[in-house]
């Protein structure tokens, strides 16, 4: 029979500060939840951080959630709590990702110190940041817009991410010739 081998917090923290010389970020993300049932407002963030915990580009992920607090006005009662998540990500171009799919409320680097970032993780950085800009952007005209300047806009959209996409796959194989 296989027998796991037990690690210490101590060797899980060895493990991140050797992993985060290497490129990955340590990071404690912060989100919050309210709703007017403290039970569903506490499992929600449950399932939000085992959905998190999934993310491609996560090597660790946990989560401490706090005790849903009650909010009482004259009208209604509402809970509010929140959720510290402690990541290492493989490197700040996936934690980039994540935060942008995510929107922390805010969010901690923990390690390393210094973060240095080749041309290329760079701009795939900005490239993301500005797909999930545009993407917003347009959930928000697609609300105002008529049928056919919704199919209109898609396809724009659609032709501008094809085109991101082959201009890193350029900048790619300009970076491995290089290398």
């Amino acid at each position: 029979m296989d027998e796991k081998k037990k690690y210490s917090e101590k060797d899980l923290e060895e493990l991140m500060k050797q992993a985060t010389q290497k490129g990955a970020v340590l990071c404690l993300l912060y989100f919050d939840a309210h709703g007017k049932d403290k039970a569903s407002v506490e499992n929600s963030l449950i399932d939000f951080v085992a959905r998190l915990s999934k993310e491609k580009g996560l090597i660790y992920c946990k989560g401490e959630i706090l005790p849903a607090l009650e909010k009482t006005s004259e009208k209604t009662k509402e809970y509010s709590t929140s959720v510290e998540v402690r990541v290492l990500s493989t490197n700040f171009d996936a934690l980039n990702r994540i935060a942008l799919k995510y929107a922390p409320i805010s969010l901690e680097i923990l390690s390393p110190d210094k973060i240095t970032i080749d041309a290329s993780e760079a701009m795939s950085l900005l490239t993301d940041s500005s797909q999930t800009t545009q993407s917003f952007a347009a959930y928000i005209l697609e609300k105002t817009m008529t049928k056919e300047e919704i199919d209109e806009h898609q396809e724009r959209l659609k032709r501008k991410i094809e085109n991101a996409a082959k201009l890193r796959e350029i900048n790619q194989s300009k970076k491995e010739g290089v290398e």
